[in-house]
């Protein structure tokens, strides 16, 4: 970058003069003072700073040319490389001194290399009064084809570490006085005060974007989980309202079941005092048919001496016509004798006719007994034949009833622990309604406390649209 040496090219009054080499112009001083510090205090940029402060000391010195160097760190290595801001004055012929710049911007200088590595080295100001003899001079050459004879450079520190260096050249050989050379490091310290406002202003900006990386990026994550948390809060409110509904018909429904178990439970203890009732009856009956099993017993006994003595009986009848027959054998004997006798002998027929009759009757009683106990004894053995079926039938019906009396028993004990079993049912039925009712309840708070949630998520959605607001406000107002 060229820029002219005369007061109108640097944008400043023609109110001062060159300084002399014997010393400065208070008036010249405190003028350069006042506007590097000014320049200072107003540049926004770097560069420009430094265009305007080569012009300051160019025109305060008298020194025609006026170049500057940045200094970086790469590698953890620092150089200074050419900004290709130069001050020239009208007295210098550009095509004449094109070669000294051209070689001045392509040099790159690390720390003890050349004037510029001296600087950066010693961080002090230097100044030599002729470049063209000195061997250390890198550019000795390009400055004795130029005409370049005198310099001094000063360097611009920041952090106690040179950022930039400026140099200057005249046209003979001459130096400054060391009351100078500390102005010129005022003026390097103004410079830096650039830097430092710069450096301020970069951590400002590293710290609002990091701000905004940070707060906005927690604002606007707020406002996401904002928004998700009032979905929410409004689909929880859906959900109570149709776990209320649901709640309300299982409570309905398990009063229903409560009193549908409490039926069956009722039914349960009827039908289990009806079953002892008939376990009772069917006992009763077991006890009467055993009973009558004794009595049928007692009766087949009697009809089993019944039967033997029909026998006896027999027996006596067959006896007996056994003796009828004899006393007809000797009635007819008798008449056979009285028929003999004669006269003699009616009277024994007599007899013996009364004999024959007594034992025709005898026979016929006989006869008529004989049948009468025959007919006993068929009926008797029809009688022990039938109490023989009776007494199997009894049996049969006495282990049927027992049967019936264990199957009755253990229904009773099941029906009992059925009945109970249906109570605690009932109660734990009843408990359940009472615990629906409690959720319900539960349900109904549950969704008023998220309907006030979703009032006060959309009250902080709210506010946090004002503080991502006021975030960017803030950040503007940093950039700014």
């Amino acid at each position: 970058m060229w820029a002219r040496g005369n007061a109108e090219a640097a944008g400043i009054s023609a109110r001062r003069a060159p300084a002399k080499e014997s010393g400065e112009n208070i008036t010249s001083l405190f003028a350069l003072l006042n506007t590097v510090s000014h320049i200072a205090q107003s540049a926004e940029d770097i560069d420009e700073a430094i265009s305007l402060t080569l012009k300051e000391v160019c025109l305060y010195t008298g020194w025609p040319i006026g170049h500057a160097y940045h200094v970086t760190t790469l590698g953890g290595e620092a150089e200074a490389r050419s900004s290709q801001l130069w001050s020239l004055d009208r007295s210098i012929d550009k095509t004449r001194i094109a070669e000294f710049v051209s070689i001045s911007e392509g040099t790159v200088f690390q720390p003890g290399k050349g004037l510029i590595g001296k600087v950066m080295a010693t961080k002090e100001a230097v100044t030599i009064e002729d470049v063209t003899v000195l061997d250390s001079f890198m550019r000795a050459a390009p400055a004795r084809q130029n005409g370049v004879k005198g310099c001094f450079a000063f360097p611009v520190l920041f952090q106690n570490r040179p950022r930039i260096v400026l140099e200057f050249f005249s046209r003979d050989p001459a130096t400054l006085d060391s009351t100078t050379l500390e102005i010129m490091r005022f003026v390097g310290n103004q410079l830096s005060t650039i830097l430092t406002r710069m450096a301020h202003q970069d951590r400002l900006g590293e710290i609002a974007r990091s701000f905004e990386g940070s707060v906005k990026g927690a604002v606007e994550k707020t406002e996401h989980y904002i928004k998700a948390l009032e979905e929410n809060a409004r689909m929880l409110c859906n959900s109570l309202g149709i776990s209320r509904e649901n709640a309300g018909e299982a409570a309905a429904g398990s009063e229903e079941t409560a009193q549908s178990v409490q039926t069956v439970a009722s039914a349960i203890e009827e039908m289990s005092a009806s079953i002892n009732e008939i376990a009772g009856q069917v006992q009763r009956s077991t006890s009467l048919i055993l009973h009558c099993a004794d009595k049928v017993l007692e009766a087949s006994n009697r009809a089993q001496t019944l039967n033997s003595a029909t026998a006896k009986v027999e027996g006596a009848l067959e006896e007996i016509t056994a003796i009828s027959g004899k006393v007809k054998l000797l009635s007819m004997n008798a008449r056979i004798e009285a028929a003999r006798a004669g006269v003699h002998g009616q009277g024994f027929s007599v007899v013996a006719n009364e004999v024959k009759e007594l034992s025709g009757q005898t026979e016929a009683s006989v006869e008529a007994i004989s049948l009468i106990v025959r007919e006993m004894n068929g009926a008797t053995r029809e009688m022990l034949a039938a109490m023989g079926e009776t007494t199997r039938s009894i049996e049969e019906i006495s282990a049927a009833s027992q049967t019936i009396d264990a199957a009755l028993e253990e229904q009773t004990s099941t029906t009992n622990e059925i009945a109970a079993t249906m109570q605690q049912t009932a109660l734990s039925v009843t408990q359940v309604t009472g615990n629906l009712h409690s959720i319900n309840e539960s349900v109904e708070r549950s969704a008023e406390a998220a309907g006030e949630m979703s009032g006060e998520c959309s009250a902080l959605a709210s506010e946090a649209e004002t503080l991502s607001a006021n975030v960017e406000k803030f950040l503007s107002e940093i950039g700014n």
